[in-house]
């Protein structure tokens, strides 16, 4: 499939608009949770002693708050007039939806573990833990997918490409040192968790990237420069960071 191609072959306006939806969806449910966890624990004080009690509640806020950008984010991508905008657009945005499956596993897995006492012990959580690296896998391969995709709509010579990968690189560890610090000061003062902080930051960066794209370089017909390759950089880390973080997070719980 040519590159040009590839805009046929995926409507990105119709896939912004459905994704919308379901981040709209996964967003009521995180929120349902949060009040049913919050009016049950307040009658049960045992759920509400566990230590991951306070992960779990993290977990569901950091949730709620990806879902909310990303059903926006997706709304924007949307409407753009041209599906090759409309794919750039949809591929930040899409870091949303990949944070929102991670975080919903998440969720699930310490909803468990809280109340492994009336579920028979820690069977359930393990069996949502495995699913968890099933969806991490499938996110990772899609992460991937959609790289290759952008990285060959970059139009610049073969010899180029090498030294922009590796500034890309270089750059994308600069980035997840930055979220890194950013997370472990947020956690020495608030005691939130590093990975829910690291999937926040990963939203408000889509959010960041995305007007930038969108205001600065498709509204005024601007040369797209460097925005592809940043898109891509951020796209990564705001999806791989999340995700070896959280797992690492659940991979201590269980």
């Amino acid at each position: 499939m040519t590159t040009s191609d590839s805009y046929h072959f995926t409507n990105f306006h119709k896939l912004s608009s459905e994704y919308r939806q379901w981040l709209t969806a996964m967003g009521a449910v995180n929120t349902t949770v949060l009040a049913f966890v919050l009016i049950l624990t307040e009658k049960s004080s045992a759920a509400a002693g566990s230590g991951h009690y306070a992960t779990l509640i993290s977990s569901l806020f950091a949730g709620m708050f990806t879902c909310f950008i990303g059903s926006l984010l997706m709304g924007e991508a949307g409407s753009v007039s041209k599906n090759k905008d409309a794919s750039h657009l949809f591929m930040i945005a899409s870091v949303n939806i990949h944070i929102a499956a991670i975080l919903s596993f998440s969720s699930m897995m310490l909803l468990a573990i809280v109340h492994k006492n009336l579920l028979g012990g820690n069977n359930i959580p393990i069996v949502i833990f495995f699913m968890f690296l099933f969806i991490g896998l499938a996110s990772l391969l899609w992460m991937i997918s959609m790289i290759l995709n952008a990285w060959r709509r970059i139009n610049i010579p073969q010899v180029a490409r090498k030294t922009l990968s590796i500034l890309l690189l270089a750059s994308a560890v600069a980035v997840a040192i930055i979220y890194l610090l950013i997370g472990l000061f947020l956690n020495g003062k608030t005691a939130f968790p590093i990975p829910f902080t690291l999937c926040a930051l990963s939203s408000v960066a889509s959010v960041i990237i995305f007007v930038i794209v969108s205001e600065f370089v498709m509204e005024k017909d601007q040369p797209s420069g460097l925005a592809l390759p940043v898109s891509i950089m951020l796209y990564a880390v705001g999806v791989s960071l999340p995700l070896a973080s959280v797992a690492w997070l659940a991979w201590g719980v269980i």
